[in-house]
């Protein structure tokens, strides 16, 4: 009877969660660093010359703003604010040269960058003009855009599916990507390449294993060859991922733990009736009546 109750007392406790499985994505850069494969560093320096070009823009001096930017770019990788700073500045200088092919493929990439950009009206005509022509060059063309998805039913028992895809990308613009996992304050990171447009690329979240429901939040930020970021995905506000908690089903309503406990209860029953039942030797050798 002994072994029977160790039996049960094994079953019963076999419920016990595992612990927690967000400590094994690296942990995320601090804001302004990036990730370079061996550790978070700072962005290129080209952020620091945007003031500059811009200041020789307003000066009238175009071809020298040009010049600035085109050091600029080189200082890369960028932050996606940046980059889309510097393709704006540089469509206006080259659009108050005079130079438009220069000028509208400069906004071209600006809008590949940052589809639905807007210039300030308060800008010369030279401007605004050629990049409205940038504008109607890539009417019919999709913007570069990323989706990110996932079941609607999670448990924190069980590892987690992230659907990843590109959805277009007209200027061949994205080569990898950065998802930022966030839980209670606590930001991790997953590095993946991208597939080809039209392509899901699934991403598996180790378990969080833990006993309780938990929230998560993500976004994602698509990355170009040279690491600048150059397409964003719900970065400016992450969203929310419910990951729900299902209690272990208890030891007593468990058939496949029930159905075993329950021939050893019943052999161990048996035995007990037969020892008890069962008629005694008679000493003599003869048998009772």
């Amino acid at each position: 009877m002994r072994s029977l109750y160790a039996l049960i007392l094994v079953f019963g406790c076999s419920g016990a969660t595992a612990s927690s499985g967000f400590s094994s994505l690296r942990p995320a850069c601090p804001d302004g660093q990036r990730f370079d494969g061996t550790g978070c560093k700072p962005f290129g320096s080209g952020a620091s010359m945007i003031d500059s070009a811009e200041a020789l823009l307003t000066d009238g001096e175009p071809a020298q703003a040009v010049a600035v930017i085109a050091r600029a770019v080189a200082q890369g990788p960028h932050r996606h604010r940046t980059h889309v700073q510097m393709y704006e500045q540089l469509g206006r200088a080259y659009a108050f040269q005079d130079k438009e092919p220069e000028a509208v493929d400069a906004y071209v990439k600006l809008l590949a960058l940052s589809p639905g950009h807007l210039l300030s009206y308060h800008l010369s005509a030279k401007a605004t003009f050629k990049f409205e022509k940038a504008r109607l060059k890539l009417e019919g063309t999709p913007d570069t855009s990323i989706s990110v998805g996932w079941p609607d039913e999670l448990d924190t028992k069980r590892p987690m599916p992230i659907d990843v895809e590109v959805v277009a990308d007209p200027q061949r613009l994205l080569s990898r990507a950065v998802l930022y996992v966030e839980r209670n304050g606590e930001r991790r990171a997953v590095d993946l390449e991208l597939p080809a447009p039209g392509v899901r690329k699934r991403v598996m979240l180790p378990a969080l294993g833990t006993a309780s429901a938990e929230t998560l939040k993500v976004h994602l930020v698509g990355l170009d060859q040279g690491g600048n970021e150059v397409a964003l995905w719900a970065a400016g506000k992450p969203r929310s991922i419910f990951v729900d908690y299902t209690p272990p089903t208890p030891w007593y309503r468990n058939l496949k733990i029930m159905i075993p406990a329950g021939a050893v209860v019943v052999a161990a029953v048996g035995l007990g009736v037969y020892l008890i039942v069962r008629p005694e030797p008679d000493p003599g050798g003869v048998g009772q009546f």
